[in-house]
Order: C-alpha cells, then structure tokens, then sequence
C-alpha cells in the first residue's frame, strides 16, 4: 500500500502583487480559522511554509498569541527554520545565516521548535553553494521546487562545488500540487487521487507526498474527513508533516551537483535580477555596511570593554532581512511594495551609520585620547590603501605622525578642494566654503589623504601634533652672532672662533 502523507500549508508572500499590510490582514484571518479548526481537531497539522517571521506579524495585532504558541510547543503548527525565505542569488552567505540565527532568536523568545527542514519551496532557482550552508546548519533533508529541471528526479543528493552534500526532496510540481483553492470538494477529491498517482508512477515508491496548500490559502477544515474517504487498499491518504515524511524515505542515490538554475520545467526567473535596480543597489549598501563595517566595530567595541546592545544590532539586520524575500529583493512586486523596500532598507542604513558613529566614538575615547585620526580596516587582510577624510584643526602648522613618532606627512595650504586633491599623500588647509559642512568654532576644515598600511579587520592610530617650524629647528645653544661681512664669530668653552663662514646673497 502507497503512504501518501498530505501536508496541509500555505505559501506565505509578505508582500508582492499587495502590500504587506493587506496581506497581513488576510494572516489574521488564517491563523484565527486555523485556531478554530486545531480546538476542535487536536490532532490537526499545518505546516506554516519554514518562517518565523509570521509570528511576529501576527503578535503584533492578532489577539491570540499564547494559544498560538502553545499549537506551535505541541507540534500542532511546524515553523522555521528560516526568519524569511529570500531570494538566493542577490544576498551574502552571512545574509543567509543572519536569517537562520534571528530565527532561532525568535524561537528562544517563544520557547518553540523549529523544523529542522531546510524548506526552500519557491526561490527563483537555487545558489551552487546552498548545500554547503545547509549542512554547516545541521540539516540533512531540503524540500525544494524551482530550478531542477527533470521530472523524473524526485530526490537526489545535491552537492555544492565545495563537495558538501545534503538530501534533497524536489517538489516536482510544486508546493500547491494538492491545493484545494478554487475547487469544488469533488474536483479537490480528483486532484488527490490524480496527483497521487502520476507521483507514484514518477517515483517508484511506496511513500509520496501531496502539498495541500497555495498562495495566502486558508486551511481545509475537513481535510482528514476527505482524505479518509479517499483512502483505499492502494493508496493510504493522511495528514502529515514534512519531517515524518522524510523520515520514511530511503536516501537518495543519485547526485546533482552545484546550481539548480534550469528553466525546463518550471520558470526561475532570471530576469529579475535585474529588474528595479535602486532596490539591489540599496539592499547592497545596507548589507556591506552591516557586514564589514557596524558588526565589527562594534565587536571591537565591546572588546576593548565597551557594553555593547546587540538588540540595535539586530533591529538593523531585521530591517534588511525583510527585505529579502524574492518578492521584495527581486522587484517583481507592485510600486508600492518596491517603496516600502526602499524605506525599509534606508532605515536599515541610517540606523547602521549611526551604530558606527556610537562604536567608533566609544574606541577613540578608549584607543586614541590625543588629536588624532583613527584608522578601521574592514578587510580580513592587511591593507595598504589611501585614507582620506576632513579634519577640523585650529589655524596653526600641523604634522601626522604614526605611533612611533615617524611623520607621514606636513600640513600644506590650500583654498579648493581641488588643489587639495592634486597631490594624492597630502594633509592641506581648506578654506571654510569649500567643504559642505558647519565648522566648529576656532577651528578650519583640512583635507587629510594619505597613504597608510593598516592591520587586518583592525584598528590603527595616527596622531595629529603641531609641526615644527624652521625657527625651532635653528636655535642654537652655543652663542654665536653675525659680523658685518657676513661671517660667523662662535663662542664656546672660552674659546673664540672667527671666519668661519660667510653668507652670500645670490
């Protein structure tokens, strides 16, 4: 007899041909009707499509949080493991693990599982490298649509090009092949038993799985009822979940190796990448700047004894990882989702530049009490590199000098800032209107860009000390004085030196 294990979902977009807040209105309605069926069903499953991020949307204005909790301690409702489900080509790795981390954030908050499934059921084809994340996360089974492009593969080892494996389930016709949205009870009662056929006939197996959900679809009250009827001595229908699913398949034999990225069965969608380009550019920028710039400086902050709060942290990062999904990052969404985007990650920047400034200023007090400049080097490799900045001095004669006393560079006049760049290794004087910005008092901008070799992910320091003029690089301690003809007369110990040399004006 055929175990079909049905999988009662719903594919949850955030965001896509309607914002965020309409759809959020229909996740209330979800999880109210889904808290309905589970009081009268205790043995009623429903898989909520590997995020967390719902719970949050839902706590925020749903009226039934703790009894929600509760169905997700009880395995009732299977979340996670992911935060969000983002598209796979146009984000980091570390993107990657930030969203599986606050995930499990999340879940210590509310004291919940997540499944250990690495459910990636309709990302736009799948990154080369993925198997290589998953298994450094722990997971040894996916569940996947999108990108594979063979009918007749329903599981197979994936690898990446670094050679680490995991198993993988294709979702050969994706996630809603048993969707009941739009159907009678009797055409739903046909698509199961026609479904569950070719699968079987695909396959070769005598366990297969049926996805009973779709896009923003609520569950089916009687689906265990319907199931039940439609069970026979061939085909044994029943309500399951991913993980018991899993755990009846044997491991597969076949191998792909590295990207599923084939459009012949299903569409992944390539042009996307390029599609609303202001979003890409800015979800770059916010995610560079958390990565090499905020996270370590604030780590060096609090390792040189600073406390550091990693909840601003990660109110930046959740910012970013909502922007994410392959709805939202990919651009594919209505014009207002595409400006809630933009908005969401401009947060995300300017709350990232302002967790710079507190970490930067933090260290200079600890690292660097003298004026001066402090140098950060976001590589993982020592650098030799240009630093350029402006600099608010005191008029006067001015020098950087490194650590060990040795000058780098004087300080030059200048009026422009174009003159202030014509020489690439210069500390110049910058009049106060070519710079864009309010002078402190008593101060005037200088333009300072030299070159400098800086350690590795680290931080050097350079001071900025008065220089020397010529005056007080002649005084002598010997007396001496300036005959009429030019020469010098030189008195020392009692003796007296005359003629000993002239000055001639040329």
């Amino acid at each position: 007899m055929t175990q079909v294990h049905v999988v009662t979902h719903t594919h949850w977009d955030r965001e896509w041909y309607l914002s965020f807040e309409v759809f959020r209105v229909r996740l209330i309605e979800l999880m109210e009707k889904l808290l309905q069926i589970m009081e009268k069903d205790p043995d009623y499953h429903f898989h909520l499509d590997g995020q967390t991020v719902v719970l949050e949307d839902y706590q925020e204005i749903g009226g039934n949080m703790e009894k929600l909790i509760k169905l997700v301690r009880q395995g009732n409702i299977q979340v996670g493991p992911w935060y969000i489900l983002p598209d796979e080509f146009l984000i980091t790795g570390e993107a990657w693990i930030r969203n599986y981390l606050y995930s499990q954030k999340i879940a210590k908050r509310f004291g919940i599982p997540l499944s250990k499934v690495a459910y990636l059921p309709d990302m736009f084809g799948h990154n080369a490298y993925m198997p290589t994340i998953l298994k450094g996360l722990g997971m040894e089974w996916s569940v996947l649509w999108r990108g594979v492009g063979r009918e007749d593969l329903l599981t197979f080892l994936w690898k990446s090009p670094h050679g680490d494996a995991v198993n993988v389930y294709h979702l050969v016709d994706g996630y809603g092949n048993a969707s009941h949205q739009d159907k009678t009870e009797e055409e739903f009662k046909e698509r199961l038993l026609e479904e569950a056929k070719r699968l079987e006939k695909l396959q070769g197996d005598s366990v297969i799985l049926l996805m009973n959900g779709t896009d923003h679809e609520l569950p089916l009250a009687n689906i265990k009822d319907i199931l039940k009827e439609l069970s026979s001595e061939e085909l044994h229908f029943f309500q399951s979940d991913l993980e018991t699913f899993l755990s009846e398949l044997e491991k597969p034999e076949k191998e792909m190796l590295g990207e599923l990225r084939n459009p012949k069965k299903e569409p992944v969608l390539k042009n996307v990448t390029s599609t609303r380009t202001s979003g890409k550019r800015l979800h770059f920028e916010a995610d560079q700047l958390y990565e090499h710039y905020v996270e370590p400086l604030l780590a060096l902050a609090k390792m040189n004894g600073e406390e550091i709060s990693s909840e601003e942290l990660w109110y930046g990062w959740k910012l970013i990882l909502q922007s994410q999904p392959h709805d939202s990052i990919c651009g594919c969404g209505a014009d207002e989702v595409h400006r809630t985007v933009l908005d969401r990650l401009r947060r995300a920047i300017d709350h990232g530049k302002m967790l710079c400034a507190k970490a930067a200023k933090r260290l200079v007090t600890r690292i660097h009490s003298e004026k001066g400049l402090l140098v950060f080097n976001p590589l993982e490799w020592e650098s030799e590199t240009l630093v350029e900045t402006i600099v608010y001095l005191p008029r006067g004669n001015w020098q950087l000098e490194e650590a060990d006393f040795s000058v780098i560079l004087p300080v030059e006049d200048s009026d422009s800032n174009q003159k202030g760049l014509e020489d690439p290794l210069a500390l110049r004087f910058l009049s106060e209107h070519s710079v864009d910005t309010v002078v402190p008092p008593d101060s005037v901008p200088h333009r300072c860009y030299f070159k400098a070799k800086l350690p590795p992910l680290g931080l050097k320091s350079f001071k900025i000390v008065p220089r020397k003029t010529l005056e007080d690089e002649t005084k002598f301690a010997t007396p001496f004085e300036i005959a009429e003809n030019g020469t010098l007369k030189v008195c020392w110990e009692g003796f007296k030196y005359e003629n000993l040399c002239y000055v001639k004006d040329v």
